[in-house]
């Protein structure tokens, strides 16, 4: 979907990509709240708490790390192809 919203034909269609979370005031209001309820996504575990989420999801031991799928062999997306065997 992103890459269909940068897609030349519909930049020159007039339809362009517009980023909503992107907004000037909403990104003053973000600004305003208190460090303490932006640092470790604080405002967002507590929604996801609220909503019913297990505390495995809204407050992990582990954060955003590649080294569970890296041990299992898989290669980073961007890393280089492997040399060919002889």
């Amino acid at each position: 979907m992103a890459a269909a919203a940068r897609h030349p034909n519909y930049l020159t269609q007039g339809l362009w990509p517009i980023a909503p979370l992107a907004q000037p005031n909403l990104l003053r209001l973000g600004e305003s709240l208190p460090v303490e309820w932006r640092a470790g996504k604080t405002l967002f575990a507590r929604r996801l708490a609220r909503a019913g989420f297990s505390p495995a999801l809204t407050h992990p031991d582990q954060t955003g790390n590649v080294r569970p799928r890296n041990d299992l062999g898989h290669p980073h997306p961007r890393a280089a192809p492997a040399a060919p065997q002889a």
